[in-house]
Order: structure tokens, then C-alpha cells, then sequence
């Protein structure tokens, strides 16, 4: 399994409490954080971007629902928030060898005239 590695670091976020699920749990976050996780159909995506944009340091990315189903080993969970700075690291650099994770452009909206 190429995911093997990353999982074993979720397991890691898990035991120790430094990861936090669901939209309105990290709606209401505003410590530091490193890594968002989002489901690719995930419907307040434009919420989570602008959350991002909040958080110093705290990039966004995006995977399909099976793939997030298998590394959190929970089903269903449609976002993430990593807190762990080093865990965020290893994660996104097994990623750049596996391409499991996509990184979704945080675009500045110039909708207001």
C-alpha cells in the first residue's frame, strides 16, 4: 500500500491528540495548525480556504474520500486539521513521493467592486 507511511503518521496525530475532525470543530479552532485535509468534494470549500487564510503557516490540501477514509481509518470524515508541526512535515514529504494529496490554491477573491 503506497499510503502505508502516512497512515502510520495519522496514527501517530491520533494517540497523541493533535488532530482534529470535522468542519465545525475546526470552524471554531484558532491555534496554531499546519494542515488541512479536505475531502476533493467537500461543499464549504470556499469556508475552509478563507479559515486557511487565518492561520499562519497552515497550508490546505485535498484527496479523494476513499483515500481520506484510509488513512484516518474512520469513514466518512470529510476534513482534518493537523496541529503537529513535524507530523505535518513528514506527511507532505511522503506525499511528494506518493501523490496521494492534491494542494488546493488559497485565491484571493476580488468579487467586491
Amino acid at each position: 500500500m503506497k499510503s502505508l507511511k502516512i497512515k502510520t503518521y495519522f496514527n501517530f496525530l491520533k494517540r497523541s491528540g493533535k488532530i482534529i475532525y470535522g468542519f465545525d470543530n475546526i470552524k471554531e479552532y484558532n491555534k496554531k495548525a499546519y494542515l488541512i485535509i479536505i475531502n476533493n468534494e467537500f461543499k464549504e470549500k470556499s469556508k475552509i480556504i478563507e479559515k486557511v487564510k487565518q492561520l499562519p503557516n497552515c497550508r490546505l490540501f485535498e484527496c479523494s474520500q476513499e483515500n481520506l477514509n484510509n488513512l484516518l481509518e474512520i469513514t466518512n470524515c470529510k476534513i482534518v486539521l493537523i496541529k503537529n508541526y513535524e507530523l505535518s512535515k513528514a506527511i507532505l514529504l511522503e506525499n511528494e513521493k506518493i501523490n496521494l494529496l492534491r494542494e488546493v490554491e488559497l485565491i484571493e477573491s476580488n468579487t467586491k467592486q
